[in-house]
């Protein structure tokens, strides 16, 4: 599988490369040449599985076998949701004659940990695999932040670096944003909206030197 720009000036990226690009170099999103079949059988067979069940079932039709070895994978999705407050992760709750997706038994409460957590796990993984390092620039108007933070707390290869607008958030956001004491988290309150705190992360993001 390879990834090209949704602008089409880019093409025949790696998982890798998209994972790490955000932006495209034409200032396209990266998304797959192709989207995988499934056929109906196989999506009967994973009717009732579990969300890292259907997440190890999926994502490998996204990420060649040679980039990224299925058990690679798999240990990356199981070591991802260890701070979930349920072995379910995203529990689906019969409620009378309503089902409820209930996506708030991350750290944060946010169904934003649902893809951080992962995203970090991955970003790790190629990170020790070239051992490098990453500084990761997040502008945050509440929860993103604080799931972000979460997520790469204690990581060795990733140092991030969080922005919010002072006094412009919840108590509780903020909270969560400023009471991660690991060494690699580091995070500023910025005067201004969290639209005026975009221009100089955006400015820093377009300085390809």
């Amino acid at each position: 599988m390879k990834y090209k720009s949704t602008r089409g000036k880019v093409s025949n990226k790696t998982f890798e490369d998209a994972l790490f690009s955000g932006f495209a170099s034409d200032g396209g999103l990266l998304v797959p040449d192709y989207l995988p079949h499934i056929d109906v059988g196989k999506l009967k067979k994973l009717k009732g599985s579990s969300y890292t069940t259907l997440l190890k079932e999926i994502i490998p039709l996204f990420i060649s076998e040679g980039e990224l070895p299925r058990e690679h994978l798999e240990a990356i999705i199981d070591k991802s949701y260890v701070k979930f407050d349920t072995p379910v992760v995203l529990p689906l709750v019969n409620c009378g004659n309503i089902y409820i997706l209930e996506m708030f038994h991350g750290p944060t409460g946010s169904f934003k940990d649902l893809g951080l957590s992962l995203i970090s796990g991955l970003l790790d993984y190629f990170l020790s695999k070239r051992n490098k390092k990453l500084a990761l620039l997040v502008g945050t108007s509440g929860d993103t932040g604080s799931a972000a933070i979460h997520s790469v707390a204690g990581s060795k290869y990733i140092d991030i670096i969080v922005l919010y607008p002072h006094e412009r958030i919840s108590k509780i956001q903020e909270l969560q944003i400023t009471n991660v004491l690991d060494s690699n988290v580091h995070v500023y309150a910025v005067d201004g909206s969290s639209d005026d705190l975009d221009v100089p992360i955006k400015n820093l993001l377009n300085d390809t030197d």
